[in-house]
């Protein structure tokens, strides 16, 4: 039997959080048993089984890993090999690999990678059919193991361009064994990537475990012995999705290793031919830290982010003068998955070391053990929600950094939301799983499996205590309602809910009056009986198991009687407020009465008027009406009114009518509108809306002229407002009555869209003299429709 062995330990450690679980040194006895799962018969079609032990191959006791020892077999290079003098490889200008999507690193199914090489000058030796080996060089950063297929012409300046293809062990050696064991440091970083937001902590800071002593940690490499972490980095709020935050610590170290060998029939103790392949990687990791992961977002979410990734530098030992490079390399990733929501936030301290591997041996078999401890549960406003976040260790440990075993382990808390009125509302699991995959062509054997789930392992942390309610009152402190309105009740309102039991009912109650009844959740109280006054409203919720919650607020009760004010026109047109009038018999004035009620009636929108009234009242237009003063004294006029609650309100208006001269003047009543297209006959309002296209008409009468006997005059014009702009005032033809008791004009309302305009309408009577006897104003509004 010949056997090429290819052995790797490595130490490394990261860190992610503020609380740390201390992980204390732990015998290899401290991992649990292996547990076989069944045998392979290829690795494609049977899952591999967890065989612990190599047959026909002696562990050395002396090796941290369990590794085999070594056989004494002399290695015997192939004739077609050329192993590159460090003068040949520091030639090399440049080595591209021209299929880099077909041969990605350590992917399964992947294909051998192709080669351009260009070197300064033509290396002694190199033809088509030379297996170049190469240890590192500036060109080649991870070592070179490649088949030449084609070299070009020598070019002008002396470069010769040479393409090769990845070959395997088995193209470069007849057999050789080696084992190599090396701890890192992190001197032997040659490459570190951090994710916003993580930095490295220095390995003599330590970290500290939740009792406050140093954090110390399960050493794979050691068996047993205890020893501090040596790689540590803090994670401050770094975003793995959009809206979602991790932030923590997290400690580690991992130790791996790999061998290969090959087999051969041998006739009278020598090799004849390759019958079969034996190959093992295998890594112990331990790793002590806290995660916490938090959400600003209400969302679904399931993302995994780099947060820190090492390079290592490559190890490099030989099989007699053939370097075989192994590159090693660490990510850190912590992932989020399942319904997340704003304010939410989990997590969980751990520590824990694992044992995981892969071996194949005329079938593939899995190593695994684990050691854990869990502890400190964290979860904020969660509800029923489920989802999972975890830590993730990976470690390749690639053949010229091109092909060979990754594995990984997993550090997850996994957040389970119970079912609607299920209790308790949460449980929190902290668990840890692992898995491996292989790529890797020894020419014999070409050997791919995985990735697949070495195995998963999970503990209750606890679970969610019951809760209290909470409750939100929707009423503004110092708000005024109307116990007497029947339209318009006073009604409260309030949102309560339990994170176990769902919408809860309310409870109410007054200051004043006391018990107000219960509410069923979502529906409000109706409070027609409240006692007027100040007082406070108070809403109430319990739980099923009797936790409670309350809300107030200081409202008042008050009357619901409308209220009834007068207005008239001054000298300039404006309506201001008066409780009185005066004039000479015979006269008429306008008299708007304003209605302000907890129905939002206002100015425009009127309730029918009583009047209670010894001079002629009659109404003009909507709130407007026309009081004739026609005997002289002094009079009380009362306007009454009825809300839609049937709540009264009046009020007085007093009236002083004086003689009239012995020379009258001439009167003309204020303007009366009325509308005829497109509704029947309606008076409109100083200050209404004109419909599209509608026609009004504008009429004014002589109201004294049996008295005046005067004859009289009227002009008409009308003043356009657009845009803040106002026009000149514009004569409106028309007609007058016989004997001149009254003028009428007509105006028609524009026809266009998305315009607004504002008339004044302005009525002036003359007598024969052309002198002033008196004027009036009246304004309407146009609003354009919008095409």
């Amino acid at each position: 039997m010949v056997r090429m062995i290819f052995v790797k330990r490595m130490t490394a450690v990261v860190v992610v959080g503020t609380l740390l679980a201390t992980c204390g040194g732990n015998s290899a006895s401290d991992f649990g048993d292996t547990q076989p799962s069944g045998d392979s018969a290829s690795p494609s079609t049977t899952a591999p089984s967890d065989l612990d032990s190599s047959p026909g191959l002696q562990v050395d006791p002396n090796s941290p890993l369990g590794l085999p020892a070594l056989l004494g077999i002399e290695p015997i290079v192939r004739p077609e090999t050329l192993v590159l003098s460090a003068d040949d490889a520091a030639a090399a200008i440049s080595v591209v690999i021209s299929n880099p999507t077909e041969c990605q690193p350590g992917l399964i199914g992947r294909v051998p990678c192709q080669f351009v090489m260009t070197f300064a000058s033509l290396p002694t030796g190199l033809v088509v059919g030379s297996v170049l080996a190469s240890d590192v060089a500036p060109a080649m950063p991870n070592g070179l193991l490649a088949e030449v297929v084609a070299v070009a012409a020598e070019a002008a300046d002396g470069s010769v361009t040479v393409q090769a293809v990845e070959a395997s062990l088995s193209d470069a050696l007849e057999q050789g064994e080696l084992v190599v064991e090396q701890d890192f440091t992190p001197a032997d970083v040659r490459g570190e990537t951090l994710a916003p937001g993580v930095t490295a902590i220095p390995a003599a800071a330590g970290l500290q475990s939740a009792g406050g002593g140093a954090s110390r940690a399960f050493s794979p490499l050691s068996r047993g012995r205890v020893e501090g972490l040596a790689f540590a980095y803090s994670v401050d709020h770094t975003e793995i999705a959009p809206g979602v935050f991790a932030d923590g610590s997290v400690a580690f170290d991992i130790g791996c290793g790999a061998y290969a060998g090959l087999t051969y029939e041998t006739v009278f103790g020598v090799p004849v031919y390759p019958n079969g392949v034996a190959f093992e990687a295998k890594c112990g990791a331990s790793q002590s830290g806290s995660i916490q992961i938090t959400s600003q977002v209400t969302q679904e979410v399931s993302s995994s982010a780099v947060i820190a990734e090492l390079n290592l530098e490559p190890i490099t030992f030989f099989v007699g003068p053939v370097p075989v490079v192994l590159v090693p390399r660490i990510t850190v990733s912590v992932s989020a998955s399942g319904k997340v929501m704003a304010e939410m936030s989990f997590g969980v301290s751990e520590s824990f070391a694992a044992e995981v591997g892969i071996r194949y041996n005329d079938g593939f078999e899995t190593i695994k053990n684990f050691h854990k401890d869990f502890s400190g549960p964290v979860v904020t406003g969660s509800a029923r929600l489920s989802a999972e976040a975890g830590v993730e260790l990976s470690q390749s440990l690639l053949l010229y950094g091109l092909a060979g075993p990754q594995l990984s382990e997993t550090l997850f808390a996994k957040l389970v939301g119970a079912a609607p009125g299920a209790k308790p509302l949460w449980c929190l699991t902290g668990g840890l799983r692992a898995e491996a995959s292989l790529s890797l062509d020894l020419g014999i054997k070409d050997l791919e499996w995985g990735p697949e789930e070495l195995f998963t392992f999970g503990t209750e942390l606890g679970c969610a205590g019951n809760s209290a309610p909470t409750i939100a009152l929707l009423a503004q402190d110092g708000a005024v309602f109307y116990p007497q309105s029947v339209t318009e009740p006073p009604s409260f309102s309030a949102t309560a809910l339990d994170l176990e039991d769902g919408a809860l009912p309310v409870s109410w109650s007054s200051s004043i009056d006391g018990d107000l009844g219960t509410t069923a959740p979502g529906q409000p109280l109706v409070a027609t009986g409240l006692s007027l006054g100040s007082q406070i409203i108070t809403a109430t919720t319990t739980d099923a198991e009797g936790l409670t919650a309350t809300a107030s607020v200081t409202v008042t009760a008050a009357a619901g009687n409308p209220s009834v004010t007068f207005s008239t026109k001054n000298s300039s047109g404006a309506w201001v407020p008066v409780t009185s009038i005066s004039g000479v018999q015979g006269s008429q004035v306008v008299v708007r009465v304003l209605v302000g009620s907890h129905l939002n009636l206002g100015i425009g929108s009127c309730l029918p008027v009583t009047w209670s009234s010894a001079l002629p009242v009659a109404l003009a237009s909507q709130c407007d009406f026309t009081i004739t003063l026609g005997n002289q004294g002094n009079f009380v006029l009362t306007a009454m009114v009825t809300d839609a609650d049937g709540l009264a309100g009046s009020a007085t208006l007093t009236a002083s009518v004086s003689a009239p001269p012995s020379v009258v003047t001439p009167l003309m009543s204020a303007i009366v509108v009325k509308r005829t297209i497109p509704t029947p006959v309606v008076n409109l309002c100083d200050g209404c809306l004109l419909d599209y296209g509608e026609t009004a008409t504008l009429r004014v009468n002589y109201t004294n002229y049996p008295q005046a006997n005067i004859a009289v005059h009227y002009a008409w014009t009308v003043q356009t407002v657009f845009a803040g702009v106002a026009g000149a005032y514009l004569p409106m033809a028309g007609s007058d009555g016989s004997p001149n008791s009254y003028s009428e004009r007509t105006f028609t309302a524009p026809t266009v869209f998305g315009k607004d305009y504002t008339y004044h309408f302005k009525v002036t009577m003359l007598n024969a003299a052309g002198v002033v006897l008196q004027t009036q104003t009246f304004t309407l509004t146009y609003v354009g429709p919008i095409a």
